[in-house]
């Protein structure tokens, strides 16, 4: 599954567990779908849009994604206590700091705005926005097979990367120079 199915999948199963009585899934994949007629209380969630953000480049790109998801609510109430109002509010709740994929290169969600979106055959229809922030690194040029991951500092076929600290007098070469401190990544175990 993609990184953006995964987080979908991820909304919907937080969402179903804590509210009851809507039914919740992801938009389908036949837009046609849409048209057809929907449940009274019904919440879609889906991928809306990436920003992105280079945090460096030497050669390796590392990457900062603004994630977006929508998150469309589709209730005959407006203002009742089981109404849409309601159910934003929810929402809201239960997304703002949710934590769809575990690592420390995610942030948590945040919500980013909330908009009408119609009526239709008696169902009122909002959505509410959420984006969730990741980082990774990007290998290409120089590995352009490697796709964007989750872990963002983990080369392909168990390769480390080690780096360090080194401090030389002007006139010495490389080779003499000391080693003050070294570090890899991943980091090695054992």
């Amino acid at each position: 599954m993609s990184l953006y199915g995964h987080i979908e999948t991820a909304i919907v199963k937080e969402l179903a567990e804590k509210i009851e009585g809507v039914k919740i899934e992801g938009f389908p994949d036949d837009g046609a779908e849409l048209g057809k007629a929907a449940p009274a209380r019904r919440i879609l969630v889906g991928y809306q849009s990436s920003d992105f953000e280079i945090l460096a480049e030497n050669p390796a790109l590392f990457i900062k994604e603004v994630l977006t998801y929508e998150i469309t609510i589709g209730v005959k109430g407006l203002r009742t206590h089981s109404g849409v109002y309601t159910l934003l509010q929810e929402v809201r709740r239960i997304l703002t700091g949710f934590l769809p994929v575990q690592g420390t290169n995610a942030r948590r969600m945040r919500p980013t705005g909330c908009s009408y979106k119609g009526i239709e055959s008696g169902i009122w229809y909002y959505s509410a926005n959420f984006t969730f922030e990741i980082s990774y690194g990007e290998f290409d040029p120089l590995f352009p097979e490697v796709t964007p991951t989750l872990e963002p500092m983990l080369l392909p076929n168990g390769i480390t990367l080690v780096t360090g600290i080194w401090r030389s007098l002007a006139d010495r070469i490389p080779g003499e120079s000391v080693l003050d401190y070294q570090f890899s990544i991943p980091p090695e175990t054992g």
